[in-house]
Formats: structure tokens, sequence, C-alpha cells
């Protein structure tokens, strides 16, 4: 699956459910481009597809670190503890997002 999406955002191809219903891009559409720029190095042009995308890698390999530690569980007693907060701020992360992906022409 990962390697489809890579395949279909080369040739620019778009399979978001949401931008063909709505019109508008989502809080994800970039996201494959903006990890791919990551990946080169390119932190600038990942971030002008999408600003999700770097803290998406961080994250990833934060988690991949404790799970090599063995130490998974610290991470789900931090998110068991604070779950009210963390809904509320990915909510407000999104509806950022989403008003900056609105307004980003390279997502058109």
């Amino acid at each position: 699956m990962l390697g489809l999406t890579f395949i279909f955002s080369i040739l620019n191809i778009r399979i978001c459910p949401f931008f063909y219903i709505f019109n508008i891009p989502c809080p994800g559409c970039g996201l494959t481009r903006s990890i791919i720029f990551l990946l080169k190095g390119n932190i600038i042009e990942s971030l002008k597809y999408n600003v999700l995308g770097l803290p998406l890698v961080v994250c990833c390999i934060i988690y991949s670190l404790f799970f090599i530690l063995k130490k998974e569980y610290l991470i789900d007693e931090f998110l068991r503890k604070r779950k009210k907060f963390i809904i509320i701020l990915f909510a407000i992360i999104f509806i950022i997002v989403q008003l900056i992906n609105i307004f980003n022409p390279r997502l058109y």
C-alpha cells in the first residue's frame, strides 16, 4: 500500500476521496509528498506541502526508539493520562492544518 502511495505521488495522481467529494484538500493531502521531501533532506519544501510531515516522522522515530528499547508502555501511559488534552490538541491542529491546506496552491 505504501509503495502504491509513493507511485501515485510520483505520477501526481490523487487518491484522496475527501478531495474528490468536497473538492478541497483534507488535512492529510500532500503528506506523502511532504515525507518524500523530508526523506530527501529538503525540510522547507516538505513543510510547504504539509506541515504535519515533520511532526509525523519525528513521532514515528521516537516511537520506534521506545519500541526498540521495549519501553513503549511509557508512551501508552502518557497518552492514557492526558487523553482529553491530546484529543483537544489534535482537533485544534487538524483544524489549523485544514485551513492551511485549503489555501495551499501546491495541493490543487
